[in-house]
């Protein structure tokens, strides 16, 4: 059994012209219910992003994957090592301290693209890919959904770095 409906709030409700009322458990479950989905939507958003991508990546003609780690101190010590043992005892301690090989996809995105001059300066960046429905064919008259893949914008200005996202996948 639920508690009954403080006084205070039926007459704050009466004074409003309202009527209060105690809805039964299963409404408010479903409603809560409703809000946990609600409060999971952004999570469940960015991760469909990364699964669409990830799909779009995979069904592109010409994939690149390098396995390499990532760039710190104890890794840069695998690639400078000046023998196999100081190179070895290297990929050791990375392992050692929980680093791997990652797979890294498409370093070789960045294309060179005559620019067209519009006046207005923009800092480098990563153009996103994209479906993009194509016309092809004799007069163009068929289309045809392809992948636009990832393209650095303004290569010439990254030479202070080029900023991106890092995606945590849980």
């Amino acid at each position: 059994m639920r508690p009954p409906i403080p006084a205070e709030f039926e007459a704050r409700a009466a004074d409003l012209g309202k009527r209060l009322e105690r809805l039964p458990s299963e409404a408010t479950a479903q409603g809560e219910k409703v809000r946990e989905n609600l409060r999971d939507l952004p999570v469940f958003r960015e991760v469909l992003k990364l699964v669409v991508n990830c799909l779009c990546y995979l069904s592109s003609p010409s994939r690149e994957i390098v396995n390499r780690y990532p760039d710190s101190e104890i890794t840069r010590a695998i690639k400078e090592g000046k023998t196999p043992l100081e190179r070895a005892r290297a990929r050791n301690r990375a392992a050692r301290d929980g680093y791997t090989l990652i797979n890294f996809c498409g370093d070789s995105l960045d294309r060179d693209h005559p620019t067209m001059t519009t006046g207005q300066e923009v800092s480098a960046h990563w153009r996103r890919g994209h479906w993009r429905n194509q016309a092809v064919g004799l007069a163009r008259a068929q289309h045809k959904l392809i992948w636009i893949r990832p393209t650095l914008v303004r290569k010439d200005k990254a030479s202070d770095g080029i900023p991106g996202h890092v995606y945590n996948v849980d």
